[in-house]
């Protein structure tokens, strides 16, 4: 099977883990699991025990569609990242990508307090953020510093945060940073002058 159209953090992961965590279990937890090519079909191809949880029943579908078509063992539940439904330290591994932005910021803290939870110690986390030099920021109705709310045309609220970078630390008690990393992609092709900023994160619980 073909990876070229995963992004790259996610073999970044892949090689913090050969270095930093290479004895310890293969499970792992994808929080934001749902989507046509879910990331966590090349964990299982690298001999991962993958699990996931994904929020919409929409992306869930279609996650288990590719799922079925390529014969692949992939647990994914709907869930919520707010209240993970794992005992504690039941993974060595939590990946979340462009998912944990869609929260509040009060929500965010909660959300990484759960990831803790759920992570063994020395276990990593890889998870990314909204960079305040993405050109989303600003738009929608602002609800708090670098928080935006904006309303689809069936009337449901979906919210955009936003980071400074050294806020972002305030965010990963009992944690150790091993990245953090400003990302700034531009495809002028298909996103024409809109460039992503994002902030890259990967920790390792204490």
């Amino acid at each position: 099977m073909s990876y070229n159209f995963y992004p790259a953090p996610v073999y970044k992961f892949g090689s913090y883990i050969d270095y930093f965590a290479k004895e310890m279990e293969k499970k792992i937890l994808d929080c934001g699991a749902g989507g046509k090519k879910p990331p966590l079909a090349m964990f299982n191809e690298l001999g991962f025990e993958t699990h996931g949880i994904e929020i919409s029943d929409e992306q869930i579908k279609l996650a288990e569609e590719f799922i079925q078509k390529n014969n692949m063992q992939i647990d994914i539940i709907k869930g919520d990242i707010r209240e993970l439904p794992y005992e504690d330290e039941s993974f060595s591994f939590v990946y979340s990508y462009n998912t944990i932005f869609h929260l509040t910021k009060k929500d965010i803290k909660k959300a990484i307090t759960e990831v803790r939870r759920v992570l063994r110690k020395d276990g990593l986390f890889f998870v990314n953020f909204m960079s305040m030099d993405d050109k989303y920021y600003g738009e929608g109705k602002k609800i708090g510093k670098g928080e935006f709310v904006l309303v689809n045309e069936e009337g449901q609220e979906r919210y955009r945060t936003f980071f400074e970078t050294q806020e972002v630390k305030d965010y990963f008690d009992g944690f150790d940073f091993l990245l953090l990393e400003n990302r700034h992609i531009r495809m002028p092709t298909i996103w024409k002058d809109y460039e992503a900023s994002y902030i890259d994160c990967i920790v390792k619980r204490k």
